[in-house]
Protein backbone atom coordinates (compact mmCIF):
# COMPACT_ATOMS: atom_id res chain seq x y z
CA UNK A 1 0.00 0.00 0.00
CA UNK A 2 1.29 3.07 -0.98
CA UNK A 3 1.29 6.05 1.66
CA UNK A 4 -0.98 8.88 1.09
CA UNK A 5 -0.68 12.77 0.55
CA UNK A 6 -0.21 14.59 3.61
CA UNK A 7 -2.74 15.57 5.64
CA UNK A 8 -5.43 12.79 3.68
CA UNK A 9 -6.31 9.18 4.09
CA UNK A 10 -5.28 6.57 2.48
CA UNK A 11 -7.64 3.91 1.07
CA UNK A 12 -8.63 1.53 3.98
CA UNK A 13 -7.31 -1.72 3.46
CA UNK A 14 -9.81 -4.45 4.17
CA UNK A 15 -8.26 -6.87 6.34
CA UNK A 16 -11.63 -8.49 8.07
CA UNK A 17 -10.45 -12.51 9.05
CA UNK A 18 -7.55 -10.61 10.33
CA UNK A 19 -9.60 -8.95 12.46
CA UNK A 20 -11.74 -11.78 13.48
CA UNK A 21 -9.01 -14.00 14.40
CA UNK A 22 -7.65 -11.04 16.57
CA UNK A 23 -10.99 -10.84 18.51
CA UNK A 24 -10.89 -14.27 18.86
CA UNK A 25 -7.28 -14.59 20.00
CA UNK A 26 -7.76 -11.41 22.54
CA UNK A 27 -11.46 -13.04 23.73
CA UNK A 28 -9.59 -16.55 24.78
CA UNK A 29 -6.72 -15.05 26.25
CA UNK A 30 -8.46 -12.81 28.53
CA UNK A 31 -11.15 -16.14 29.59
CA UNK A 32 -7.98 -18.30 30.05
CA UNK A 33 -5.46 -15.52 32.20
CA UNK A 34 -9.04 -14.28 34.21
CA UNK A 35 -10.18 -18.21 34.87
CA UNK A 36 -6.55 -19.68 35.47
CA UNK A 37 -5.03 -20.47 38.77
CA UNK A 38 -2.17 -22.20 37.83
CA UNK A 39 1.40 -22.14 39.79
CA UNK A 40 4.60 -22.48 38.76
CA UNK A 41 7.35 -22.01 36.37
CA UNK A 42 5.80 -23.05 33.83
CA UNK A 43 2.81 -20.30 33.45
CA UNK A 44 5.53 -17.81 34.81
CA UNK A 45 7.54 -18.41 31.87
CA UNK A 46 4.82 -18.40 29.48
CA UNK A 47 3.11 -15.11 31.17
CA UNK A 48 6.51 -13.59 30.67
CA UNK A 49 6.96 -15.01 26.88
CA UNK A 50 3.72 -13.31 26.48
CA UNK A 51 4.78 -10.25 27.62
CA UNK A 52 7.48 -9.50 25.87
CA UNK A 53 5.63 -10.99 22.24
CA UNK A 54 3.25 -8.31 23.46
CA UNK A 55 6.18 -5.62 23.45
CA UNK A 56 7.91 -6.75 20.31
CA UNK A 57 4.01 -6.30 18.72
CA UNK A 58 4.15 -2.59 19.97
CA UNK A 59 7.28 -1.81 18.93
CA UNK A 60 6.58 -3.27 15.56
CA UNK A 61 3.32 -0.82 15.38
CA UNK A 62 5.41 2.30 16.62
CA UNK A 63 8.20 1.91 14.03
CA UNK A 64 6.18 1.33 11.27
CA UNK A 65 3.92 4.32 12.03
CA UNK A 66 7.17 6.53 11.86
CA UNK A 67 8.08 4.51 8.84
CA UNK A 68 5.12 5.77 6.83
CA UNK A 69 5.01 9.20 8.54
CA UNK A 70 8.79 9.81 7.51
CA UNK A 71 9.53 13.29 6.65
CA UNK A 72 6.22 14.88 8.89
CA UNK A 73 5.55 15.64 12.55
CA UNK A 74 3.45 13.26 14.18
CA UNK A 75 0.81 14.78 16.94
CA UNK A 76 1.14 13.57 21.00
CA UNK A 77 -2.40 13.25 20.85
CA UNK A 78 -4.52 12.61 18.05
CA UNK A 79 -3.80 11.07 14.56
CA UNK A 80 -0.62 10.22 12.44
CA UNK A 81 -1.10 12.60 9.06
CA UNK A 82 -0.65 9.48 7.17
CA UNK A 83 -2.60 6.75 8.64
CA UNK A 84 -3.57 3.77 6.00
CA UNK A 85 -4.96 1.77 8.66
CA UNK A 86 -7.89 3.25 11.11
CA UNK A 87 -6.83 0.41 14.05
CA UNK A 88 -3.62 -0.99 14.49
CA UNK A 89 -3.73 -5.03 14.70
CA UNK A 90 0.03 -4.82 15.90
CA UNK A 91 -1.06 -2.48 18.26
CA UNK A 92 -4.41 -4.04 19.72
CA UNK A 93 -2.82 -7.42 19.90
CA UNK A 94 0.28 -6.08 21.47
CA UNK A 95 -1.17 -3.88 24.27
CA UNK A 96 -3.52 -6.54 25.15
CA UNK A 97 -0.56 -9.34 25.52
CA UNK A 98 1.94 -6.72 27.20
CA UNK A 99 -1.18 -6.45 29.99
CA UNK A 100 -2.26 -9.84 30.35
CA UNK A 101 1.31 -12.15 29.83
CA UNK A 102 2.56 -10.18 32.78
CA UNK A 103 -0.49 -10.60 34.80
CA UNK A 104 -0.91 -14.27 34.76
CA UNK A 105 3.02 -14.34 35.13
CA UNK A 106 1.82 -12.31 38.61
CA UNK A 107 -1.07 -14.27 39.46
CA UNK A 108 1.24 -17.72 39.29
CA UNK A 109 3.73 -17.11 41.19
CA UNK A 110 3.42 -16.57 45.23
CA UNK A 111 4.24 -12.29 44.90
CA UNK A 112 1.63 -10.70 47.06
CA UNK A 113 1.90 -7.09 45.76
CA UNK A 114 1.26 -6.17 41.92
CA UNK A 115 2.38 -3.01 42.21
CA UNK A 116 5.90 -3.00 41.21
CA UNK A 117 4.69 -4.81 38.15
CA UNK A 118 2.01 -2.73 37.08
CA UNK A 119 4.18 0.69 37.45
CA UNK A 120 6.96 -1.41 35.49
CA UNK A 121 4.33 -1.90 32.46
CA UNK A 122 3.14 1.66 32.94
CA UNK A 123 6.62 2.62 32.08
CA UNK A 124 7.02 0.34 29.46
CA UNK A 125 4.25 1.47 27.58
CA UNK A 126 4.72 5.44 28.20
CA UNK A 127 8.63 4.59 26.79
CA UNK A 128 7.17 3.02 23.74
CA UNK A 129 4.54 5.10 23.10
CA UNK A 130 5.83 8.33 23.41
CA UNK A 131 9.92 8.28 23.23
CA UNK A 132 9.57 7.37 19.28
CA UNK A 133 7.40 10.06 18.66
CA UNK A 134 9.61 12.63 20.53
CA UNK A 135 12.72 11.61 18.25
CA UNK A 136 10.96 11.46 15.31
CA UNK A 137 9.39 15.02 15.57
CA UNK A 138 12.87 16.20 16.57
CA UNK A 139 14.69 15.23 13.60
CA UNK A 140 12.11 17.17 11.45
CA UNK A 141 13.20 20.31 11.07
CA UNK A 142 10.11 22.71 10.90
CA UNK A 143 9.94 24.72 8.12
CA UNK A 144 12.19 27.88 7.77
CA UNK A 145 14.72 26.82 10.30
CA UNK A 146 17.34 25.20 7.72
Amino acid sequence: MHAAAPGTEAPIEPYGWKTIAASIFIVAATIVTVLSNWTGTAPIALGSLTGIVGGTLLIMSVSRTLRENAGQRIPHSGHPPVRPRRGDLLAGIGLTLVGLGPWAAFRASDASSGTPLFLALAAFVLLVSIVPKVVHNRRIEPAGEA
